[in-house]
């Protein structure tokens, strides 16, 4: 799916959840939890392979999006919020 495509947010969590899930294993059943939370323990590293592939799926600078937010975005219902609204 290509920027300017009508992405829905149901879309995007299942691309960030998929994401986490093939770089970490993790399974997250929480879109509203923290994705820096201490029980997950995500590293730097696998976070960035995890926006690496949100970015090339979703086609949107999400690097940007946080760099211009604050840590409350970091949940997959806020990050598939914000990437949603990216025209």
């Amino acid at each position: 799916m290509r920027r300017g495509d009508n992405m829905d947010t149901s879309y995007i969590k299942n691309v960030i959840a998929q994401a986490i899930c093939e770089v970490t294993g993790i399974k997250v059943n929480d879109e509203n939890r923290n994705l820096f939370n201490f029980e997950w323990n995500i590293s730097p590293v696998d976070m960035i392979y995890i926006i690496d592939r949100i970015e090339e799926d979703c086609k949107v600078d999400l690097a940007e999006i946080i760099a211009n937010s604050g840590y409350r975005l970091l949940t997959i219902k806020n990050l598939a919020n914000a990437i949603s609204q990216v025209k």
